[in-house]
């Protein structure tokens, strides 16, 4: 390579001493023009026409002696927001699970907390000619209310018999839990239970107001609420209610209404059942094959075993 070629590929550079003894070097800079030159045989020695560009329009801190520059460079936003329990305009997350306005006006019985799980054990009702009987008495409900009362009421998607209190669990707990009940549960028989009337109730926090159909309470219905609180106290978690009164919630309705609807609704409601139950008997009987626990969203089924028939 010549002495001219290498000079003319040079001519746009400044080139400052870095061992200047008469600049500061947190503050010295160098200044370089951009320009593109066009590498060629002669200056290369391999024959690239890739095009070398230079291209800083800024002063560009000078490096220390040791090589590197003492910057701390900011976390990018994506990543804090991986770990933080805020949406990325400082929304608290534990506010929106808690905002009553995202869930049809309904308040959480407790905090949302990080890895607690809400949770509760109950008896699903797998009758679907049920289903389909109590829907029709819901929908006629419901029309008298809005025409009549002028008030609104909304029906309960997973109709289910409760045997445990709704709270939070831990997921950590939750494997331990559900082989403790596995084990419990192999041992029980399905059994049957009789449904009663409607009757009005009202949540812990007089948030919401409920009509359930009562069922009645059979030894082993409380043998299975006694086996689920044995296995909730390994766990320092409150049992079932003292005086509780087992039921399938239908409908609900926001706020403490308890005195309107023993007035309204439950002498209208008890009449459309009456009127089922004369001309279908079997439907006042629940079969009960198997207990549920519901955590967060994960659901397990425990079967119960089928009833051996005694011989006469």
């Amino acid at each position: 390579m010549d002495v001219a070629s290498k000079s003319s590929g040079l001519t746009s550079l400044q080139i400052y001493d870095s061992d200047s003894e008469n600049e500061d070097e947190s503050t010295a800079s160098c200044s370089i023009s951009s320009k593109t030159t066009e590498r060629s045989k002669s200056a290369c020695g391999v024959g690239c026409k890739r095009p070398f560009v230079v291209d800083i329009s800024v002063d560009t801190p000078r490096l220390p002696k040791h090589g590197r520059l003492d910057v701390t460079l900011p976390v990018p936003e994506i990543v804090l927001q991986m770990f933080s329990n805020s949406k990325g305009n400082g929304e608290d997350l534990s506010l929106s699970h808690n905002d009553p306005s995202l869930h049809m006006g309904r308040t959480r019985s407790f905090p949302h907390v990080r890895g607690n799980w809400a949770s509760y054990l109950y008896l699903p009702c797998l009758n679907n000619t049920l289903m389909v009987e109590l829907n029709g008495i819901i929908e006629e409900t419901r029309k008298y209310c809005e025409d009549t009362l002028k008030i609104q009421i909304l029906p309960v998607d997973d109709k289910h018999l409760s045997v445990s209190r709704t709270q939070s669990f831990r997921h950590h707990w939750i494997q331990e839990f559900v082989d403790n009940l596995r084990h419990t549960a192999s041992g029980i028989e399905t059994f049957e239970l009789f449904f009663e009337e409607f009757h009005a109730y009202v949540n812990d926090e007089k948030t919401r107001t409920f009509i359930g159909i009562k069922v009645n309470a059979t030894e082993n219905l409380l043998r299975i609420v006694n086996t689920c609180d044995k296995c909730l106290a390994d766990f320092q978690l409150d049992p079932y209610y003292e005086d509780a009164s087992f039921h399938i919630s239908v409908v609900w309705m926001l706020g403490d209404m308890k005195h309107l609807v023993e007035k309204k609704l439950i002498p209208y409601m008890n009449a459309k059942w009456l009127q089922v139950v004369e001309s279908e008997p079997d439907l006042q009987i629940l079969k009960v094959q198997q207990i549920n626990f519901k955590t967060g969203n994960k659901l397990f089924q425990f079967p119960f075993a089928e009833k051996t028939k005694t011989q006469n």
